[in-house]
Order: C-alpha cells, then sequence, then structure tokens
C-alpha cells in the first residue's frame, strides 16, 4: 500500500506525501531486513502473523490510516464493478479482507511517545 501510495504522489502529485509513504515503507523493509523470519511470507516478508516491530508515531498512524481508508474507495470501487473480471475481482476481495485487517490492526497499536 504505501509502495503505491509513494509512487502515485511521487509523479506530480504532494511530495510530503510521497516523502512519508518512502520513510514508512523503509521502516517496514529495515525491521524485514533483521527478522528471524523473512522469506516465510508474502514476497520476502515474513508470515503475516508473526510479530514486526516498528517504532511508529501516532501521526504516522494517522497517515497509514489515511492512506488505508482512501485506498478502501479504490478497492470497493473495483469490487463492486460490473466489468471487474472475475479473477481481478477475487484480487480485490483479498485486498479489501486485508485492508480492513489493517484497519482493525491500528486500533490495537499504541505509538511510541515523540522522541
Amino acid at each position: 500500500m504505501l509502495d503505491n501510495v509513494h509512487a502515485v504522489e511521487n509523479v506530480g502529485g504532494d511530495q510530503a506525501v510521497a516523502a512519508q509513504a518512502f520513510r514508512l515503507r523503509q521502516l517496514g523493509w529495515d525491521a524485514n531486513a533483521s527478522h528471524p523470519e523473512r522469506g516465510q511470507g508474502p514476497v520476502g516478508w515474513p508470515p503475516r502473523d508473526a510479530y514486526l516491530e516498528v517504532a511508529l508515531t501516532g501521526g504516522d498512524l494517522a497517515f497509514i490510516r489515511d492512506c488505508l481508508e482512501r485506498g478502501l474507495v479504490t478497492t470497493r470501487f473495483l469490487v463492486d464493478s460490473l466489468s471487474t473480471e472475475d479473477r481481478s475481482r477475487a484480487d480485490q476481495e483479498e485486498s479489501l479482507r486485508l485492508k480492513l485487517a489493517a484497519l482493525d490492526a491500528l486500533d490495537a497499536i499504541q505509538p511510541d511517545p515523540p522522541a
């Protein structure tokens, strides 16, 4: 998700949003690089149920929530569109499920206090 936000905003969009998405994406990559279960989950990451520690502030969490909520609009549109092919619809339904799960997980996260 942050990859997409960064890519879209980096080309003629909001450079501050692109920079924040890049920074948060890098935090995840850094945490992944030292994770003992790296590569055992999707596309080189730890399994989805593995604990991956990333230090986030309240502002980071709000940014991530906003990105997920904006992404839900597009994903729901694609799921509901009559022109979406079955295979693509199944992919979008999975994306919708993961975005909703990520929003639920955000509710359980306590941000680190500002340094």
